[in-house]
């Protein structure tokens, strides 16, 4: 295959990209004309990027997060950048830890090098409990009842809400919209 055979390629594949699913795809707009915007964030560089840009295109207009962090491990490996990233935020709802097959003995057997967090994570008894350890560090709240999201959906009357997930929390949502 020659260069231009390539270019005629590469060309063809970019002509015919629909677009990323996921990527900060508006959903619905609730009864109050509220946009609920979805995206796969859940590392996060991810979700400091996603919400720069809500920031710049709803620049006047207040934000809520809904972060389902992915994997335990994940949570405890970047906690210090998450809490930077959700600071940002006033009040971000973080749903239930999304474990992926994780167990809590898998995440007892996590090197940690932070020793006061690897004690914090040792004495844990559920993924809620670090959850909850968590969104303490974020000064917002950890909810694991989906009715609470939905409530938050359906009742929030300005702004944007921003929902960032790789885990099950986009599927429920669908669903009930």
């Amino acid at each position: 295959m020659d260069d231009l055979d390539n270019i005629s390629s590469l060309k063809s594949t970019i002509e015919s990209f629909t677009s990323l699913w996921r990527r900060w795809e508006l959903l619905w707009h609730n009864n109050h004309w509220v946009p609920i915007i979805t995206d796969y964030a859940h590392h996060p560089t991810e979700l400091a990027s996603v919400l720069d840009a809500i920031r710049e295109k709803y620049a006047d207009q207040h934000i809520h997060l809904i972060f389902q962090p992915h994997q335990a491990r994940r949570v405890v490996e970047f906690r210090d950048e998450f809490v930077e990233t959700l600071q940002w935020v006033e009040n971000p709802i973080i749903y239930h830890i999304y474990t992926a097959r994780e167990t809590m003995q898998d995440l007892a057997t996590y090197t940690i090098s932070s020793k006061h967090l690897k004690s914090q994570v040792s004495s844990l008894e559920s993924f809620d409990d670090l959850g909850q350890l968590f969104i303490d560090k974020c000064n917002g709240t950890y909810v694991t009842d989906f009715a609470d999201i939905q409530k938050n959906l359906t009742e929030t009357q300005e702004g944007v809400i921003v929902i960032c997930t790789a885990g099950d929390l986009d599927w429920e949502v669908r669903k009930f919209i």
